[in-house]
């Protein structure tokens, strides 16, 4: 079984090449409450971000070998910056500029998924 650590390393490095192979700015983000998330910030500050939840990953990597566990994290990574979460800034509070942002962003994402290039992230 795989250690917390390596798993949160691959998660970052898994989204260090996504916002790389994007062209997006990305940042690793603390809340006050001890959560670390990774984040995709849109030009006027608007957030989409992923929680580094140590329980979810190693869920995610129960019964998988390394290879496929990047994989399933990575795919993990990708369908849940393209919708936002609870901790994202909601859709009603962006600016147009970001709505527009992240609209081509989940475009992008969603491309990305179809052709199947997440394999080499």
């Amino acid at each position: 079984m795989w250690k917390h650590r390596t798993l949160i390393d691959d998660a970052v490095e898994i989204f260090s090449n996504l916002c790389g192979y994007m062209g997006v700015t990305g940042k690793i983000l603390n809340s006050n409450v001890g959560k670390n998330f990774l984040c995709v910030i849109a030009p006027e500050g608007g957030i989409r971000s992923y929680e580094l939840n140590d329980d979810w990953l190693e869920n995610i990597a129960a019964g998988w070998d390394k290879g496929n566990i990047r994989v399933e994290i990575t795919k993990d990574i990708i369908s849940k910056l393209s919708f936002g979460g609870l901790d994202s800034t909601p859709y009603s509070d962006l600016s147009i500029n970001d709505r527009d942002y992240f609209d081509n962003f989940s475009i992008k994402l969603a491309d990305l998924t179809v052709s199947r290039g997440y394999m080499k992230l």
